[in-house]
């Protein structure tokens, strides 16, 4: 694992969807800790957008007042609920969220819904958080045999959000050591589902930076099939190095725009340039032909 260029890297893409729901954070607040976030937002287009941006901004805030993880998590959930509960418009909106908060040289991570937590060394790969989902759950209590989830109609279900509800149970995991190298990957649906465990491994630990591995690994997932947006936060650990990002600064708070408007403003441009020669065209036809006459 290559720990020169930096601790974090993000990255997030709409993949084949014409608009990006997923927001990416990480920042290192004033008092030095270090928060990197993942959220899938969902609820339709403008209300998947705002709850995952809205998500991971209120956590940030909640944390620079004083709050714990756990409670400004559940913070976001009230705002959220709150916000959707006042414009219709943004009725039943929610967003999935996993965190990792890290406090000298120690780290916890909280998770909401299916995005995931894995912890990664050069050795193993491992998930960290549990899934809050029908299938997840299904599973684990084996209410269901698995071809019977597969086709159950409510197969891609969460049975946790934020914003959906006016109270959510934050599941929280560790302390753990930040000392020891290794690494942890934070990211969506859109790319666990796409990606075995082995190839994450893989590309964590051949990266040159966690920037490349989180480009990378977003990559992969859309190669794979992805139909859903992609995004990925790699993290590395046993690294003494002090952050390079100016304190309480994100280094990444990103939601990148449409992909469908950036293709439609790329046609735009060159429809203007086309028409911009044809008339030009034209008008020296026209010169050319008073010159005749």
């Amino acid at each position: 694992m290559a720990f020169a260029r930096g601790r974090t890297g993000c990255h997030t893409e709409c993949g084949r969807r014409p608009v990006n729901q997923d927001a990416v954070l990480a920042v290192r607040l004033s008092d030095g800790r270090e928060l990197v976030a993942v959220a899938d937002g969902m609820g339709g287009h403008s209300a998947g957008e705002v709850a995952s941006q809205r998500a991971l901004e209120t956590v940030w805030t909640r944390l620079k007042a004083g709050l714990d993880l756990s409670g400004a998590v559940a913070a976001a959930n009230a705002e959220l609920h709150s916000l959707a509960a006042a414009n219709p418009a943004w009725s039943g909106m929610g967003t999935t969220l996993v965190a990792l908060l890290r406090a000298g040289s120690s780290y916890e991570i909280a998770n909401v819904g299916d995005s995931r937590a894995y912890r990664i060394t050069e050795e193993s790969v491992g998930q960290i958080t549990t899934d809050h989902s029908f299938v997840a759950e299904a599973m684990r209590e084996a209410r269901l045999a698995t071809d019977e989830i597969v086709s159950s109609r409510w197969r891609n279900a969460l049975t946790r959000a934020l914003g959906t509800e006016a109270d959510v149970a934050v599941d929280v995991f560790g302390p753990f050591d930040a000392r020891e190298r290794h690494a942890v990957l934070l990211c969506t649906d859109g790319l666990h589902r796409s990606v075995s465990d082995e190839v994450l491994k893989q590309h964590v630990a051949r990266a040159d930076d966690p920037w490349a591995a989180a480009q990378a690994l977003t990559a992969e997932a859309y190669r794979n099939g992805s139909s859903d947006n992609i995004s990925a936060a790699v993290v590395l650990f046993g690294d003494e190095e002090p952050p390079r990002q100016r304190v309480d600064a994100p280094i990444v708070l990103a939601q990148p725009k449409s992909s469908r408007r950036r293709r439609r403003s790329r046609h735009v441009r060159r429809t203007e340039l086309q028409l911009a020669v044809t008339i030009v065209l034209l008008i020296l036809v026209v010169m050319v032909l008073m010159r005749v006459w």
